[in-house]
This record gives C-alpha cells, sequence and structure tokens, in this order.
C-alpha cells in the first residue's frame, strides 16, 4: 500500500508542478487566479500523499524485518524447548499401607516394561479396556490396533532407577520405594513442539513378571497381638483388596470374569502413583493399583500390572512462545487502515484538483 501512494504522489507532485509552470498566479488584480488554486490544491495533495505513503513504506520495512527477528528468535526458542525422548521420565512411588515387620520387596524390579501412550484432546475421557491388562508386559494390549492408529505418542521406557526412602516414627519405620524410568524410545510424533503437550490425555502402564510378590508383600506385614490366632490380619488385607478392585472399578471397564480362567486380583495396601515428567516439568499425575493378573491355567508369567487411568494434561502445561510482535500486528493493522483511508481521501482531492483544473481551462477557452 505504501509503495502505491508514493508512486501515485509522485506523479500527481511532478504533473502538478508542470502545470504551476504554465499556470497563471495572479490576476491584474493581484488575486491568485481559480486555476492556481487547483494547481495548488493538487500540489499540497500530492505532497501529503507521498509523505503518508513514505511513512507507510518505512513502517512495512520495520514490520517486515521485525518479523524475520521474530521468525529466528522462535525457532532458536522452539529449538532450545524441543521435546525429544530424552527429556522425558516417569516416576512412579510405591506406598505401602502397613506397618512393617520386615523390609518390603522391591516392586516391579525386573522383567518389566513400561509404556507411554499419548491421545488428542479431543478423545474424550478414555477408559483402559480388559486388552491393557491381559496384554504382554509394557504392551498397551492386544486387540488395541485401531486405538493406536489414534495414539499421538506412543513410547516405552528402557532404564529403570530404584531408591527407597524410610521414614522412622514411634512405632517403627516405614519404606517407600520410588522408580524412575527414563531413555524413551518409540513414536513421538509431532509432539517435540512443547505445546503439543498441553491438553491430553496421557496414560502410563507397567507390568512385570514378578513370581511371589504377593507372597512376599505378605510375609514383610507385622503381626501384632493375637491376629495371626484370629485371622484378624486376614481380614484386613481382605477388606484392602475388596477396596482396591472397588478403586480399579471406577477407573476401568473391568470385564466380567467369573466364568472364564482370568483373573485380576490387587495387591492389598499397596498404591502406586505415577507423575509423567517432560523437560523436567510434572505435567500429569495419577494413582494406580498394582495387580495380580492371569489370563489362562498354564499362563506362568506371574504378571502383575500396574495400568494407571488416563489422566489428562493442563491447558498451561507448557506456555506459547513469547510473541512481541502481536501488539505491533494490532498497530499495523489500525495505522495502515488509517493511511489507507488518508491516501484514497488525497487521491480524491487530487482529482479534483485534476478536473478542476482542466474545467477552468476548458470555460477559458
Amino acid at each position: 500500500m505504501g509503495g502505491f501512494l508514493v508512486i501515485v504522489g509522485s506523479i500527481a507532485a511532478a504533473g502538478f508542478g508542470i502545470l504551476g509552470q504554465v499556470t497563471e498566479l495572479k490576476t491584474p488584480t493581484g488575486r491568485i487566479t481559480r486555476r492556481a488554486r487547483y494547481v495548488l490544491l493538487g500540489i499540497g495533495a500530492s505532497a501529503l500523499l507521498s509523505l503518508s505513503g513514505g511513512a507507510a513504506v518505512e513502517r512495512e520495512n520495520e514490520s517486515a524485518a521485525m518479523r524475520k527477528q521474530e521468525e529466528l528468535l522462535r525457532t532458536i526458542w522452539y529449538e532450545g524447548n524441543r521435546v525429544d525422548a530424552a527429556a522425558i521420565t516417569v516416576q512412579v512411588k510405591y506406598v505401602f499401607n502397613y506397618e512393617q515387620r520386615t523390609d518390603p520387596p522391591r516392586m516391579l524390579d525386573e522383567n518389566w516394561r513400561l509404556s507411554l501412550v499419548v491421545l488428542p484432546p479431543d478423545s474424550g475421557a478414555p477408559k483402559s479396556p480388559k486388552a491393557f491388562w491381559f496384554g504382554h508386559p509394557g504392551d498397551p494390549g492386544r486387540g488395541q490396533q485401531d486405538r493406536e492408529q489414534q495414539w499421538e505418542v506412543h513410547l516405552s521406557a528402557n532404564s529403570q532407577d530404584i531408591s527407597t526412602t524410610r521414614h522412622l516414627s514411634i512405632g517403627g519405620s516405614n519404606v517407600t520405594q520410588l522408580s524412575f524410568f527414563s531413555r524413551f524410545t518409540g513414536n513421538m510424533g509431532d509432539s517435540s513442539v512443547p505445546t503439543r503437550w498441553n491438553r491430553r490425555w496421557v496414560k502410563v502402564h507397567l507390568s512385570a513378571s514378578v513370581p511371589g510378590l504377593e507372597q512376599r508383600i505378605a510375609d514383610s506385614m507385622l503381626d501384632e497381638g493375637p491376629g495371626k490366632e484370629t485371622g484378624l490380619k486376614t481380614r484386613t488385607v481382605e477388606e484392602q483388596a475388596r477396596s482396591n478392585m472397588e478403586f480399579l472399578s471406577r477407573y476401568y471397564d473391568l470385564p466380567d470374569l467369573s466364568d472364564s480362567d482370568a483373573s485380576i486380583a490387587p495387591l492389598p495396601r499397596v498404591r502406586a502413583e505415577m507423575t509423567l515428567l517432560v523437560r523436567d516439568r510434572p505435567i500429569a499425575h495419577a494413582e494406580g493399583i498394582p495387580a495380580k493378573v492371569i489370563e489362562w491355567d498354564e499362563d506362568v508369567r506371574q504378571l502383575v500390572v500396574v495400568d494407571f487411568p488416563f489422566v489428562e494434561t493442563a491447558q498451561n502445561s507448557f506456555n506459547e512462545f513469547p510473541s512481541r510482535i502481536e501488539h505491533g500486528d494490532r498497530m499495523e493493522a489500525i495505522f495502515g487502515s488509517w493511511l489507507g483511508v488518508l491516501g484514497w481521501v488525497l487521491i480524491g482531492v487530487i482529482g479534483f484538483a485534476v478536473l478542476g483544473v482542466f474545467s477552468y481551462r476548458g470555460r477559458q477557452s
């Protein structure tokens, strides 16, 4: 727009300059002639049009330079905040809700697999179907090929670091296990852009073949008083198992397994808390129950699964690039609109002056 105004203003100024040279400015009585007035009007309008066009060109050049700088900064920012598989960590905390006679066993420390899947925001609030429980360790489950086509991210961890924390109390000590999963590999999709992790449904699935884990947990429980003789310990364990099953039923479409060889048996008094960290920023939390699953009588895997429910990340898990020209774009639009209006008004004035000059000349002839 600015270049067009400059061209029109320059041509008009040149034309009126020539007309000014051949136009008598004053009458014999000393008054400015009518034709000269039209010429002076045209010269003034042309000068203003050139000036406004020049200002528009300068503003457009500054805006283009700022945009180039903005794109460079945006590229540097995204490269510096790129999310790759190495920037993802999953922390799982195991809480043992019982008084411990001995330290509880290490949870899911061998023959384990952990997977992370991400669904787009329009997926609703998905639940974990049966296949998530009876797949191979760490695999989101057989029969999930259709679902997999919707996954934006599907990763598997390759490293687990375990640490234990001992909490001392009057009645004794309590141990908590922290497992840190890292070195993920798999399909990242286009989630390398940090904002692609905003408002996404994420799920972590952990499983391991752990023979005898349930018995080792029971062996670490403290027998108090006559609990062993009265069966108090057995009853409280069964009550906790029922509570855990109720917890699972809230988050999963658990199948009716009463007439099948399959079973899902939550481990009593053990809960797991998951935190997903992306670039060391916690963006998702979920609670799960470790459960022993058996699919057939010949199932010898001794599979223990922690299938955390889908959770949605926050809208502002990651901020957008801090653009500096959004306000400038609005001001540029306003400035450009006013310049456009002013330009067309001045072009109209120039046209009016041209008509005035030649209509006056016609009457004179």
